[in-house]
């Protein structure tokens, strides 16, 4: 569709487990709990450090949004968590880092959604 209701349309989200055991994270394995247009999640190596794999031609720019939360996933979350970029974007790659009560966090509850062209 085209105009407003082309700006209201998520292209993609994400929820996954920044604690899963593993360095690339998918529905297959069990890291991403529910996505769209999002093929898996890498885990960079440090602390709450990120990047999500968008499926090609889902944007035709980097300048696409991103809005997200992250926190515990059965419990109250104490502390405030940001998610923020980390790193160059392409149009297929999102790097982020997780931050909760000053310092780097892996989080077993992260959820991101996107939009844009």
């Amino acid at each position: 569709s085209s105009g407003t209701e082309k700006g209201r349309l998520a292209k993609a989200y994400v929820n996954f487990n920044g604690n899963f055991d593993a360095t690339t994270f998918t529905l297959d394995n069990g890291g991403i709990r529910t996505s769209y247009n999002v093929t898996s999640i890498t885990d960079r190596g440090g602390n709450g450090q990120y990047t999500v794999n968008i499926n090609s031609g889902t944007f035709t720019s980097i300048n696409f949004i991103a809005a997200g939360i992250a926190g515990n996933y059965n419990g109250i979350t104490t502390n405030v968590h940001s998610i923020m970029p980390d790193g160059t974007r392409t149009v297929t790659a999102f790097p982020i880092r997780v931050v909760g009560g000053g310092s780097n966090a892996n989080k077993e509850d992260i959820n991101l959604v996107f939009f844009g062209d």
